[in-house]
C-alpha cells in the first residue's frame, strides 16, 4: 500500500481482532533469503489495526510504552532492534503475536510526471508466519497490519547493526548531540536558546529539500583531517550508506543551512558542505538556495569550511548579519556566485577562495552602506550597482583592495571615504 505523500508505506496480512484493553506484539524485520538486511523500527512510526468490521486503531511508540528489549539502544529507548518485540498498548487492539516480517527495500521511485516532488522510497513486506492470540470466537483474526509515517518508510530501516540516527524533522527544543551517521528526514530547526553539538567527524545526510535553521546555537567543530559533513543522502562516500540511496550525488539534492538571528554564538569549524543549494530537485528554478547562509542580525563564526557542488550561490550573507569567515572555500557552484553580501551586511572575510568555475570574488549588493570596512577575505569585490556614502557614514577601503563596478556603476559620498593605499599596495578602483 502506497498513499499519497507517503504517510502509509507498507503493509503485511496479520492476525489481529479488536477487543479492549490489549496491545500489539511483532517481531520486526528479520532476515530472511530474499532480504539478507534486517531492519529497525524507529520512534514516530506508527502501528495501525484495521478489523473487517472497519474498526481502527494508530498508536505511536512513546517514551510512556518502553520496548521490551534489552538490547535497545540507550540512545534512543523507543527504538527496536531487529527479531526483538515491542509492546504497544491501545484499548482497540487485541493482543496479537507476529512473526518475523521481511522487508525488501526498492530503489527511488520517479516523481511523478511534470511535477518536482522528490522520489518515494517504498518497502514491501511479505509475511513469513502470522499467528494470532486471543481472538474472541466466532471472529476472523485475519487484518491488515499497516506501518506508516510521517517520513518515508525506507528512511525508518536500516541494515543490520546499522548506527544511522534518524531524524525526522522538527524543533530541537533541549540541548541535543548528533554523532556518527545521521539521516535527516524533514526540515530541523534549532529553537532559540537551544544548543545542537556535532560530535567530530560526524555526517549528516539530508533527504531531498530539506533544511538545517539554527536560531539557537549549532556547535560543528571537528579538527583537520576529520571534518564534519553536512551531504546527501545519495552520497555513499562518507558515513554509513542510506537504504535506497542512489549512491549518485547531485548539486541541489538538498536545501542549506541557515543562521538566523540568535545564532550568534554558534560556530562551524573543519565543516564540509556537499550537494546542496535547492528546496525542490537539482536545477528547479524555484528552489535555489545559499549552501551556508546569514541573515537576520545573525553574527555566527565559521573557519576552514568547505563548500562544493553547489546548485546555487554557496555563501549568501543578508540583512544585517555579521558573521566571521575565515579560510572558506568554495568549490564547484552550478549557477551564481561563491559569495553574496547584501548592502546592510558587516561581514568579517578572512582568506577566502574559490575553484572550480565560479567567480572569485565577493559580489556585493549596491546601496546606502552603512559605516564600515570593506572586507573581500583576498578576493576582487563588485558592486551589482551603484554605491552611496551618506552623511555621517564613513566607507574604509584597505590598501591593496580590488573594487569593482558595473557598467553605469556609481562611487557617491556624501560622508567620509578612507581609502588609503600604499605606493606598493595601491586602492584600485576599476570596472569589471
Amino acid at each position: 500500500m502506497l498513499s499519497a505523500g507517503g504517510a502509509v508505506v507498507a503493509s503485511a496480512v496479520v492476525g489481529a481482532v479488536a477487543a479492549p484493553n490489549s496491545a500489539i506484539e511483532v517481531n520486526v524485520l528479520q532476515p530472511t533469503a530474499t532480504s539478507p538486511s534486517a531492519g529497525t523500527l524507529f520512534a514516530g512510526m506508527s502501528l495501525v489495526a484495521t478489523t473487517p468490521a472497519e474498526q481502527t486503531a494508530t498508536q505511536t511508540p512513546g517514551p510512556d510504552q518502553p520496548v521490551t528489549a534489552s538490547s535497545t539502544p540507550a540512545a534512543d529507548p523507543t527504538a527496536v532492534q531487529n527479531a526483538n518485540p515491542i509492546i504497544v498498548s491501545d484499548p482497540a487492539i487485541q493482543a496479537v503475536s507476529a512473526q518475523p516480517l521481511s522487508a525488501n527495500l526498492l530503489q527511488p521511485a520517479p516523481p511523478a510526471t511534470g511535477t518536482s516532488a522528490p522520489a518515494t522510497n517504498a518497502a514491501s513486506l511479505a509475511v513469513e508466519t502470522l499467528t494470532a492470540a486471543n481472538a474472541p470466537p466466532g471472529e476472523d483474526p485475519t487484518s491488515l497490519l499497516s506501518f506508516s509515517s510521517q517520513t518515508q518508510f525506507a528512511s525508518a530501516l536500516a541494515p543490520a547493526g546499522s548506527s544511522i540516527m534518524q531524524v525526522p524533522g522538527g524543533s530541537i527544543s533541549s540541548n541535543t548531540t548528533w554523532s556518527g551517521t545521521v539521516q535527516v528526514n524533514g526540515d530541523v530547526t534549532v529553537a532559540t536558546g537551544v544548543t545542537l553539538s556535532l560530535d567530530p567527524g560526524t555526517v549528516v545526510k539530508f533527504g531531498p529539500g530539506r533544511l538545517l535553521r539554527s536560531f539557537g546555537t549549532l556547535l560543528a567543530q571537528s579538527a583537520a583531517g576529520n571534518p564534519i559533513i553536512f551531504t546527501s543522502v545519495n552520497d555513499n562516500s562518507v558515513g554509513e550508506i542510506i537504504p535506497g540511496s542512489s549512491g549518485t550525488p547531485s548539486s541541489g539534492d538538498w536545501q542549506s543551512v541557515l543562521f538566523e538571528s540568535g545564532s550568534d554564538a554558534s560556530r562551524l569549524a573543519n565543516v564540509e558542505i556537499r550537494y546542496v543549494g535547492n528546496a525542490y530537485n537539482t536545477g528547479s528554478g524555484s528552489g535555489f538556495r545559499y549552501s551556508l547562509w546569514t541573515r537576520g542580525s545573525a553574527a555566527p563564526q565559521f573557519s576552514d569550511v568547505l563548500v562544493r557542488d553547489a546548485d546555487a550561490s554557496a555563501i549568501g550573507i543578508e540583512e544585517t548579519s555579521a558573521p566571521t569567515l575565515t579560510r572558506v572555500s568554495v568549490n564547484r557552484v552550478a549557477r551564481g556566485e561563491a559569495f553574496y553580501v547584501q548592502t546592510n551586511a558587516l561581514p568579517v572575510l578572512n582568506q577566502l577562495s574559490v575553484t572550480g568555475g565560479a567567480p572569485a570574488r565577493v559580489l556585493r549588493q549596491g546601496g546606502a552602506l552603512p559605516s564600515q570596512t570593506l572586507m573581500s577575505g583576498g578576493l576582487v569585490i563588485e558592486f551589482d550597482s551603484s554605491v552611496v556614502v551618506n552623511a555621517g557614514t564613513t566607507l574604509t577601503v584597505p590598501a591593496g583592495m580590488v573594487v569593482k563596478f558595473r557598467n553605469g556603476g556609481l562611487l557617491q559620498v556624501f560622508g567620509n571615504l578612507q581609502a588609503l593605499g600604499t605606493a606598493g599596495n595601491k586602492i584600485i578602483f576599476t570596472s569589471t
